[in-house]
């Protein structure tokens, strides 16, 4: 039944992993730089007073367009991530054997009714947050 599951949901956890090295590229190429000038501004060391606005400002001003580009991406990414899980994900697992009319035959087998759903939805459940995990983890590094 598991392998069943994985091999009907692989293509969506392949692209989905493939999104995340690729993003994981370009933040690990832009981070180092965005420690350097965090580490050099003086943010980390700010108290609660007037010259930390005046810090976080210098710290945006010197950011690149590229630096601002990915965080608006990683931003959109995240807040969209699981609306697309949940469309190209979610949807597929019973519409595809009711689309497929093979939804009786699914149902009709040795395994319960309750333990295909529990194994379809525990699979690609732990696959998407494993997923969302991962993509907020970079992010936060970044």
């Amino acid at each position: 039944m598991t392998w069943l599951t994985w091999r009907q949901s692989r293509a969506q956890a392949i692209a989905a992993a493939a999104a995340l090295a690729v993003l994981a590229a370009a933040l690990a190429v832009t981070g180092p730089n965005l420690v350097h000038l965090y580490d050099t501004n003086g943010i980390a060391t700010c108290s609660l007073s007037r010259t930390c606005r005046t810090l976080a400002d210098n710290f945006q001003a010197k950011l690149t367009g590229t630096d601002a580009i990915l965080y608006g991406i990683g931003i959109l990414v995240l807040l969209l991530a699981p609306g697309l899980l949940g469309v190209f994900w979610g949807a597929p697992l019973v519409t595809r054997e009711a689309e497929a009319r093979t939804l009786p035959l699914a149902w009709n087998q040795s395994v319960p009714r309750t333990q295909w759903m529990a194994v379809k939805l525990g699979l690609v459940g732990l696959l998407a947050m494993a997923t969302a995990g991962l993509l907020s983890l970079m992010l936060t590094w970044w």
